[in-house]
């Protein structure tokens, strides 16, 4: 069923979905590096000739946090036959969670098109990784961002002592699935100090991209986690 946001209809917005995507999401990263410069990493990554591969890994973990979240959506932009391979050869350098780090059977949602999966100033306790279908977030009646399968998002309201800083709307029938507090924190803390402190900068870059309160404070979980980490890695 099809649902009136609390801050903007949806009339005019789920039949353009591709425009959203290509118009209205956040605003691309200005990083020196471009996207073909991008895509010739990548195609490095996976190429035969191995003096060429190394070079590329050492360019690779040179990049910033934003030039790898570009590097990561590049992907897409390559053949299906050589997609896997690319995601299994960029994997020691990404930045931020995906489904694929979430390994447990998870519970999962259907969402109809139209549907929200949370609005604004809600209390989170859950992130979410998408399995099929398109998800957007809105505020104002703008597309800030949206989520394709693979990704992960919802994330911000388990970072930081916040509320949903917007909402989540289903762009086309979706299925989700649930990614509770407890594993969230769980999966971070098998990461490294700097691959969290990764991840807390990519959110609060996109927040600030999209004009929110990015200088929020971390929650309690997420401060005394790095502390650990960097405590561990000394």
């Amino acid at each position: 069923m099809r649902i009136i946001a609390p801050e903007g209809t949806l009339e005019g917005i789920l039949p353009y979905e591709f425009q959203i995507a290509r118009d209205e999401r956040l605003p691309p990263v200005r990083d020196p590096t471009t996207a073909i410069e991008l895509q010739v990493l990548l195609s490095g990554l996976i190429t035969q000739n191995s003096r060429a591969r190394e070079q590329a890994r050492e360019r690779t973990s040179e990049l910033s946090v934003f030039d790898r979240v570009r590097m990561k959506e590049a992907i897409s932009t390559f053949a299906p036959a050589f997609q896997p391979a690319l995601r299994t050869a960029f994997r020691p350098y990404r930045v931020g969670l995906d489904a694929e780090d979430f390994a447990l059977p998870l519970e999962t949602r259907e969402y109809a098109q139209g549907t929200p999966l949370f609005i604004e100033g809600e209390r989170g306790h859950e992130a979410y990784a998408v399995r099929r279908g398109r998800i957007a977030i809105l505020k104002e009646g703008k597309c800030l961002h949206t989520y394709s399968p693979g990704d992960v998002f919802g994330e911000y309201a388990l970072l930081f002592e916040t509320q949903r800083t917007a909402h989540a709307i289903s762009l086309l029938p979706a299925q989700v699935a649930v990614i509770d507090a407890a594993l969230y924190y769980e999966t971070l803390r098998g990461r490294n100090a700097q691959q969290v402190k990764d991840e807390i900068i990519l959110a609060r870059k996109r927040l600030a991209d999209a004009r929110l309160d990015s200088t929020m404070l971390l929650r309690e979980e997420i401060f005394d986690l790095l502390i650990a980490l960097e405590a561990e890695a000394e």
